[in-house]
């Protein structure tokens, strides 16, 4: 059964908006196109909250590693 989601992202705490954001990806990956129309209403009020402070909308892929120079340890 999916969730209804039908609430003002603008009246979450934090940790609502990004439990929220979490469970309509995951129903969106299901199939439920509600949910991802509601995972991106979410997600704009998160990154409008947070400019760049958080990941949320990080690549899910690693970014390539160049080449280290000789010195470096690590």
């Amino acid at each position: 059964a999916t969730q209804q989601w039908v609430m003002d992202p603008t009246a979450l705490s934090d940790d609502e908006l990004f439990r929220n954001c979490q469970e309509l990806r995951v129903q969106a990956t299901r199939g439920d196109q509600n949910a991802m129309h509601e995972a991106r209403v979410m997600e704009a009020e998160a990154r409008r909250r947070f400019q760049a402070a958080t990941t949320i909308a990080a690549p899910m892929a690693a970014l390539p590693i160049g080449r280290r120079p000789w010195w470096r340890f690590w």
